[in-house]
């Protein structure tokens, strides 16, 4: 199951866990995923700061999503992809205006790629923001584990995937 990923001139690896066949080496096409929304989510929120002349000094995201392994098996007729998502988004800034920070949210959360893809598929996202002058490192990873309701009632098929 481990594969070679080649996108214009770069190469990565894809693998999944031991237990579905895989040899635990790099990570799996879903976790590429998260990253792939955390990483489009920081790249428009430094566009659009920009756009806005809003400051940016350090952004930091992170995203727990849930998936019911069993669709992916073959075992349950349940999607295979993401049921829920919860991202949290760290920004340190030096701006206070409240309605420049919600113009800054409301845009990149129309304009993200990544993000809306995972919407329009009916992924239950839960976006959370936080704004300050400074920012702690591993906080908005604190905030989403945290927040541990996304997980409840899903059965022993399930994983998380983080990023």
């Amino acid at each position: 199951m481990r594969t070679t990923v080649q996108i214009r001139a770069f190469d990565f690896e894809v693998d999944e866990p031991g237990p579905v066949g895989g040899t635990d080496t790099a990570p799996t096409p879903m976790e590429y995923m998260v990253g792939a929304v955390n990483a489009c989510l920081s790249v428009v929120v430094e566009q659009i700061a920009g756009e806005l002349q809003i400051g940016l000094e350090a952004i930091e995201t992170y995203c727990l999503a849930t998936q019911d392994t069993r669709g992916f098996a073959g075992t349950a007729d349940v999607q295979p992809f993401f049921h829920s998502c919860r991202i949290a988004v760290h920004v340190q800034t030096g701006e206070h205006d409240a309605g420049r920070l919600d113009r800054l949210t409301t845009s990149v959360e129309t304009r993200c790629p990544a993000l809306t893809l995972i919407r329009a598929a009916g992924v239950v996202v839960d976006l959370r923001w936080h704004f300050a002058e400074h920012i702690d490192a591993g906080a908005a990873e604190r905030q989403c584990n945290d927040a541990d309701a996304l997980f409840r009632g899903l059965d022993s098929g399930s994983r998380k995937v983080e990023q």
